[in-house]
């Protein structure tokens, strides 16, 4: 057997900087996770709220959801989303890694707003326009 030597132990230099940013990160997590999550479901229900106004809208979530799933009557979601991409709305269309709920509310593929630290409230207003003035949702290339 090789014999060992004092290199076989040693460990190099800490990662000093790695450990002190980790842990300001989990000090700024901790301190604002809470806050970020009721901004984060005021925002959900700002949303569902302006949508269940929308006379063709078909919403799946509850209120209060943090995400808001919905479809539009007569219309594939995944159409809907593309026209909205189009208009620099980026939402989600399909499944959404629960295929089962489809057997359960009888529908394919629904559309899903999703929120996040940096979602405004202008960006529910201009979701909310955009489904509200419609368009062509298959002829918008």
């Amino acid at each position: 057997l090789p014999k060992k030597t004092q290199g076989d132990f040693e460990f190099g230099t800490p990662n000093t900087a790695g450990n002190i940013g980790l842990g300001e990160a989990i000090k700024y997590f901790n301190k604002y996770f809470k806050e970020l999550k009721d901004r984060e479901k005021a925002l959900a229900i700002y949303a569902y709220d302006k949508l269940k106004k929308i006379e063709n809208v078909i919403l799946y979530s509850d209120r209060g959801d943090v995400n808001v799933i919905f479809n539009l009557k007569n219309l594939n979601a995944q159409d809907v989303v593309s026209y909205l991409g189009h208009k620099n709305i980026i939402l989600r269309a399909g499944t959404h890694c629960a295929h089962l709920v489809k057997e359960i509310i009888g529908v394919s593929s629904t559309i899903r707003i999703s929120f996040g630290g940096y979602t405004i409230k202008e960006d529910i207003e201009k979701t909310i326009s955009a489904i509200k003035e419609g368009g062509n949702f298959l002829d918008f290339i």
